[in-house]
């Protein structure tokens, strides 16, 4: 941590290298290794703004764009994913053996994600099903990064083209799954979107909140619960 404060790394930055730690101390059974970040001294970040950022593809015309960087997109709608994990994608390692067809959920290797965590993201629809049938048609076994070009070249024509269509930042993607997800799980909207705010709400629904935003939490890839105010407000 010294060397790290030595080498003027950010806040934002050592609290995900310490995330990927945390989730390491866990896997060997020894959480309490690792101190909170207030105990290390790092700052607090305002997460909250209160302005919705989600994205939606709907209304997008997306024909002019390669499939490559369109199955992209859509992964991100229907998944929650990262930009990078939904390029580096991989349908049959995802899969673990399922078919599209009656997947149940699909696994993100630690090589495709922030912080190296691997996770498991549930598929719940026959859309999301159809879209993982249609990323296996293009790609084989291969990821949504052509097999001619380099993850770099690629990421300049991932962020060209996605411009182009209007999404100048993919990530807003990931705040729709978000919400979609919360207003499923809790039958009613974020506080973002216009829904009750946790102030609002009684002791016994404040627990069911706080369960409902780390399952979501775990499914964007995050390890901190309180991430998802970015997402869906407080």
């Amino acid at each position: 941590m010294a060397l790290w404060k030595k080498q003027d790394i950010s806040d934002a930055t050592m609290k995900n290298r310490l995330a990927a730690v945390r989730w390491w101390a866990e896997k060997v059974n020894n959480p309490g290794v690792v101190r909170t970040n207030e105990e290390y001294g790092i700052g607090q970040r305002q997460l909250v703004t209160n302005r919705n950022k989600a994205e939606t593809l709907a209304g997008k015309d997306l024909s002019g764009i390669s499939p490559w960087v369109r199955l992209s997109l859509r992964l991100q709608e229907a998944f929650g994913l990262r930009r990078e994990e939904a390029m580096k994608f991989r349908v049959s390692w995802a899969l673990k053996g399922q078919v599209p067809e009656t997947a149940t959920r699909i696994e993100l290797k630690s090589s495709w994600t922030k912080g190296g965590r691997p996770r498991s993201i549930p598929v719940l629809t026959q859309e999301q099903r159809q879209l993982l049938a249609e990323v296996r048609r293009l790609t084989g076994g291969g990821s949504l990064v052509p097999p001619e070009r380099s993850y770099r070249r690629h990421m300049k024509v991932f962020e060209s083209e996605s411009a182009a269509v209007g999404l100048g930042h993919t990530h807003g993607l990931r705040h729709g799954y978000a919400q979609r997800r919360y207003e499923t799980l809790s039958g009613h909207k974020p506080p973002v979107s216009g829904g009750r705010s946790r102030r609002a709400m009684m002791r016994e629904e404040r627990r069911r909140d706080d369960i409902i935003r780390q399952l979501i939490s775990e499914e964007l890839g995050h390890s901190r619960t309180a991430i998802t105010a970015v997402y869906l407000g407080n």
